[in-house]
C-alpha cells in the first residue's frame, strides 16, 4: 500500500494542535511537535508522527503523561545534574535536560544530565544533534523503564528495551556524524510501521522461539515472534555483544538516573522512564576548527574505499539524515495510509484542520 504525502510544514503544526487540544502549553508543545518533525525529515518515522496518537495524545488522555508537571532538579553538582521529571512529556523532558547538560559543559567541559520518572522521549538524534551548533559532542541514551519489548540470547521473556544510542560530533563542510541506533536488531516502531503498512518485514528482524526467521509483523503483536537484541540471539552472530551495550543504556538511563529498569519492576502507579545526556565541549579539548577537520578529513578517506562488487558504496552515520531532510522538505513526508486516516479522523473529532495530501 502506498504511503501518503503531507507537506512537513503542514504535519508539523498539526501535531503542535494536537497536543494543545489535549492540554500541553503552547511552548511546550510547538517544542515537542519540532522533535517530531526532526525525526519525520530524517526518516527516522518510527519515532515521528506515527507515534502521535498511539503514544502521546492516547498517554495525555488517559493521565498517564503530565499535561502540567514541572521538572524538578533533585541534585545539582558541578558537571552533574539529576532531574525528575513527574511523568511529563519526555519530548519536553529531554529537551530541558540536554540544554542544561550543554551549559554545564560550557563552564566545566562536560555536563551530564540524568532524568527519572519521564515519558517517550522520540528520537534520541534530536537531543545529541542539539550539541552540534555550539560546537559540541552530544550523546543521548533512554531506556523504557520496566516495559521491556525484546529477548535476549533466547530468553523466554521480553528482558530488554530498545534502549537508542545516539552520539553527535560536528564536521567541517560534509554532514555532521550523527549516530542513532536502538540496541535490539530494529526499533520496535519499526514493526508497527510495517504492520501499517501491511508489508513484511527482514528475516533479520524477528524469529520465533528456534530462533528461525518470522517475516509477518503481526507474529509479533501476537507474541508468536520476538524481536532479538542486537546481534541477534547467538554468540557467533555477537549477540552478547549487543546485550552488553543494552545494559550499559540500561544502567546509565535507568539505574543512574533513579528510574524503573526491566527485572526490577515499576517503583509507582506509572512506567518511569529514564534519559541519559552526556555533552563535551569540544574547545575545552581542542580548537573546534581543527577538530571539525580532522573529522571530514577522517571520514571522506571512509568514503573513498571501494566495496565489493554487489556491496553499496559505504556511508557514515549522519548521510542519510542528512539526504532525507532535503528530499522530504521538497517532496514531503510520507505517511503509511492507515496514519493518515487516524490523524485525519482524530482532527474530524476535535474541530481541526484536516491534513492535506500533496
Amino acid at each position: 500500500m502506498n504511503d501518503i504525502l503531507v507537506a512537513a510544514e503542514p504535519l508539523r503544526h498539526f501535531v503542535e494542535t494536537a497536543l494543545i487540544n489535549e492540554g500541553v502549553d503552547v511552548e511546550r508543545a510547538k517544542q515537542a511537535s519540532a522533535t517530531l518533525s526532526y525525526a519525520d525529515l530524517a526518516g527516522l518515522d518510527t519515532h515521528g508522527v506515527l507515534n502521535l496518537m498511539s503514544l502521546y495524545v492516547k498517554g495525555l488522555s488517559e493521565g498517564v503523561i503530565s499535561r502540567t508537571a514541572e521538572i524538578e532538579v533533585l541534585r545539582d553538582q558541578g558537571a552533574v545534574v539529576t532531574l525528575d521529571a513527574h511523568q511529563m512529556l519526555g519530548l519536553n523532558a529531554g529537551h530541558y535536560a540536554m540544554q542544561m547538560a550543554m551549559d554545564k559543559a560550557k563552564q566545566y567541559g562536560v555536563g551530564i544530565a540524568c532524568v527519572r520518572n519521564s515519558t517517550h522521549f522520540g528520537a534520541a538524534g534530536y537531543y545529541a544533534q542539539m550539541a552540534l551548533a555550539e560546537d559540541m559532542i552530544g550523546m543521548a541514551m533512554t531506556n523504557l523503564g520496566s516495559d521491556p519489548v525484546a529477548h535476549a540470547m533466547g530468553s523466554r521473556q521480553p528482558i530488554l528495551g530498545t534502549n537508542p544510542i545516539s552520539f553527535a560530533a560536528p564536521v567541517a563542510n560534509m554532514p555532521n556524524f550523527l549516530l542513532d541506533m536502538s540496541t535490539t536488531v530494529c526499533a520496535s516502531g519499526k514493526i508497527k510501521q510495517a504492520n501499517a503498512r501491511n508489508a513484511d518485514v527482514s528475516g533479520d528482524w524477528l524469529c520465533n522461539d528456534k530462533g528461525e526467521p518470522v517475516s509477518n509483523p503481526e507474529a509479533y503483536f501476537n507474541g508468536t515472534a520476538y524481536l532479538p537484541g542486537l546481534g541477534g540471539w547467538k554468540k557467533s552472530s555477537g549477540g552478547h555483544k549487543g546485550f552488553g551495550l543494552n545494559l550499559m543504556v540500561e544502567i546509565l538511563s535507568g539505574v543512574l538516573a533513579g528510574a524503573d529498569v526491566p527485572m526490577v519492576g515499576q517503583k509507582g502507579k506509572t512506567n518511569e522512564v529514564g534519559h541519559f545526556f552526556l555533552v563535551m565541549n569540544i574547545p575545552s579539548f581542542m580548537p573546534a576548527s581543527e577538530f571539525k577537520q580532522t573529522m571530514a578529513q577522517m571520514l571522506d578517506g571512509y568514503l573513498s574505499v571501494p566495496t565489493f562488487d554487489g556491496f553499496d558504496t559505504l556511508q557514515y552515520a549522519g548521510q542519510p539524515d542528512n539526504d532525507n531532510r532535503a528530499e522530504r522538505a521538497e517532496r514531503g513526508i510520507p505517511i503509511p495510509v492507515t496514519i493518515f486516516k487516524e490523524l485525519n479522523e482524530y482532527a474530524a473529532s476535535h474541530q481541526m484542520m484536516p491534513l492535506e495530501e500533496l
